[in-house]
C-alpha cells in the first residue's frame, strides 16, 4: 500500500503542477514553465504518463495506448503538442 500510495502521490503531483501552469492558481511543486497556450488535457495526461511509464516501464505500450486515446480528441494541434511538451 504505502508504493501505491507513493506513486498516486507523484501521478497527482506531476498532474497539479501541469495544469497549474497553464492557469495559475496554487503554488507549483516542481514544474516551472508557464504557458498558457498548451491544452490542459494533453498537459495533465502528459504528466501522469511520463511518472507512471517512469514507474512501470514495461508497461510502456499500454500506458501509449491510454495517452493516446486521452489526446485523440483536441482540436489545436499547436496547444495538443505545447501539453504534451509540458507534461
Amino acid at each position: 500500500p504505502m508504493v501505491g500510495s507513493r506513486i498516486f502521490a507523484m501521478v497527482h503531483l506531476a498532474m497539479h503542477d501541469a495544469l497549474n501552469n497553464i492557469e495559475p492558481v496554487y503554488e507549483t511543486y516542481l514544474a516551472h514553465q508557464q504557458e498558457k497556450k498548451a491544452d490542459p488535457i494533453a498537459a495533465i495526461s502528459a504528466a501522469a504518463y511520463t511518472v507512471l511509464v517512469e514507474t512501470y516501464p514495461l508497461k510502456k505500450e499500454q500506458l501509449d495506448a491510454a495517452l493516446n486515446q486521452a489526446i485523440k480528441d483536441i482540436k489545436s494541434a499547436e496547444a495538443r503538442q505545447l501539453g504534451l511538451s509540458m507534461g
